[in-house]
């Protein structure tokens, strides 16, 4: 029994195919079959150079128009074979424009945008940094939107053209007064300027350059010294100690401006510079004393921005005097 228990339980080297095993076989079969096929299909034909991408203006605003202020000015690209990822735009004025085709020797054909362009094109004197590009970048879900931005055009006042008159008038009400500028005799010109724009897809090539003219005015904001200054039978003179301190703040001197020649719905955010000049030899007028005639000091004290690059110029509309001195004889 031991010896027939044994043969019977023997292993063999022989294999029956089960209905699993066959399907097995058979995908087996079917992948190494899909593999060598696609071996042998060899790829033909000319590979297709990578397109660049199309840029177009949004009508609005069309070519041509005229602001006072500075305009939002939409555009947008399209690219068939990737996507868009930057646009660059900048402003040249037409004497700009004239220099660099001067400069460079170059001439072309058409108007003086069209010539710039080509000249860019077709030679290396001309660069991006001679238009020095302003860049707006776009992610992938934005790729396709129209995009905007906020242009800043040249005015009449940034060429040098143009301008105005400046009258100082001090305004009596009740006991207190206050110094108004009034603009008078202004003369803004209107200045022609193009705006191009292109656009750059994920491999780095640009779009054509396009362009669009457009015109901007200015007018001078007027600004209003606002403090009252109480004009009481005593006179009370104003305290005036050489320093400021936690005791002592100063003598309060507030403003306001505004621009609503050229900014109609809104006051845009302005800048102001100020100065106190002192002390003064006689009793001055005003436009004397703002042109700095007949004085010692000029001027005791001026506005400061907040780093070295704003100068002069702040957004504040208060300045604290102090260590001012009595006219003397």
């Amino acid at each position: 029994m031991r010896g027939n228990s044994q043969q019977t339980n023997h292993r063999t080297d022989t294999w029956r195919p089960t209905a699993v095993g066959v399907r097995v076989v058979v995908f087996a079969a079917l992948a190494l079959l899909v593999i060598v096929g696609c071996s042998r299909l060899d790829l033909t034909g000319t590979q297709q150079p990578n397109q660049p991408p199309e840029l177009i203006f949004v009508n609005v605003p069309a070519g041509g128009t005229q602001f006072n202020s500075n305009p939002i000015v939409y555009w947008y690209g399209t690219d068939i074979d990737g996507r868009v990822v930057r646009y660059d735009y900048t402003v040249l004025l037409e004497t700009e424009i004239e220099e660099l085709l001067r400069q460079s020797g170059c001439t072309g054909t058409g108007s003086l945008p069209e010539r710039l362009i080509q000249c860019m094109d077709s030679s290396n004197v001309i660069t991006d940094d001679d238009f020095n590009w302003t860049s707006v970048f776009v992610d992938s879900a934005g790729a396709t939107l129209p995009t905007q931005d906020r242009v800043e055009l040249f005015a009449a006042f940034d060429t040098l053209e143009g301008g105005c008159d400046v009258e100082i008038r001090e305004i009596f009400s009740g006991d207190s007064s206050y110094f108004e500028t009034v603009l008078v005799n202004c003369i803004s010109e209107t200045v022609n300027q193009f705006m191009f724009v292109r656009a750059t897809d994920d491999l780095g090539v640009n779009s054509d350059i396009k362009y669009r003219s457009y015109l901007r005015t200015n007018h001078w904001p007027e600004t209003d010294i606002s403090s009252e200054f109480k004009l009481n039978a005593l006179r009370v003179p104003f305290l005036s100690l050489p320093e400021l301190s936690s005791s002592y703040d100063g003598i309060p001197v507030t403003w306001e401006g505004s621009d609503r020649q050229d900014y109609i719905r809104e006051e845009p955010p302005l800048e102001y510079y100020w100065r106190v000049f002192g002390p003064l030899d006689e009793p001055l007028t005003i436009e004397d004393t703002l042109l700095g005639n007949g004085l010692r000091r000029n001027p005791v004290q001026e506005s400061k921005g907040p780093t070295p690059e704003d100068g002069v110029w702040v957004s504040d509309t208060i300045a604290y005097m102090y260590d001012l001195w009595r006219n003397v004889n």
